[in-house]
């Protein structure tokens, strides 16, 4: 994905909308990397980000490791949500034993 792009919304608008539907890493290869710009792009949680000039192996490297990452980093979100409802659980059941 690169930042600039014509239409209504720009590289990291699209990004957004790319993980809201599609649920899929997005990796950005621009000739941008302003301080301000890469704040903006955290949010879209990249899998990965190449400043013009690139090398191809660099190019083929992000593309072959980001889902790999995609898949795990899910099933990180998803086992800590699971890890974090058993931990209230149980401090429910120790602040109830306690009064």
């Amino acid at each position: 994905m690169d930042i600039l792009l014509q239409g209504a919304l720009d590289g990291i608008e699209t990004a957004k909308q790319i993980n809201l539907t599609f649920d899929m890493p997005v990796i950005y290869l621009t000739a941008y990397s302003s301080q301000d710009l890469l704040e903006r792009v955290k949010m879209t949680n990249p899998a990965g980000y190449l400043v013009k000039p690139f090398e191809e192996n660099e190019l083929k490297c992000n593309v072959e490791i980001a889902p790999h990452n995609h898949y795990h980093n899910k099933e990180l979100r998803i086992n800590y949500g699971s890890l974090e409802s058993n931990l209230k659980k149980a401090i429910d059941v120790i602040a109830d034993s306690i009064s």
